[in-house]
């Protein structure tokens, strides 16, 4: 069974559902099996407010790719509508740079929601 196809399973318990991010790696049950029970209510609150914040960066990214791609369609036409040589110069700038920020926007948000939370377990465990 694929990640995605687990993530979208609604019949399984809710403990198989949020295994990665930030609610899977501080939940209660990883947190008693990682750090032992008396860290539960230490820790327990990093789930409860990054989880939040991980649903707004994953809509902040959806909407940064629908307007980059708005954008670079606009300036696909602009590149190919330029009858001088400079303004198609100026709208493939442009471009490169709408294309390389979607890029690394999708690239942040997605390390910050799945690879920043299993770091810091590991940062947290180490003795």
């Amino acid at each position: 069974m694929g990640i995605f196809s687990r993530l979208l399973d609604t019949t399984t318990n809710t403990a198989n559902t949020a295994t990665t991010g930030w609610a899977g790696a501080f939940s209660d049950a990883n947190i008693t099996e990682k750090f032992g029970a008396e860290y539960v209510s230490k820790l327990s609150w990093i789930a409860k407010v990054f989880g939040p914040i991980s649903i707004v960066m994953y809509i902040l990214m959806g909407l940064v790719g629908a307007a980059g791609a708005v954008y670079a369609i606009y300036l696909g036409v602009m590149l190919a509508k330029a009858e001088d040589t400079s303004k198609r110069d100026e709208a493939r700038k442009h471009l490169i740079t709408v294309l390389i920020a979607v890029a690394c926007t999708v690239v942040l948000v997605l390390f910050f929601n799945l690879l920043l939370p299993e770091i810091v377990v590991k940062l947290i465990s180490v003795k």
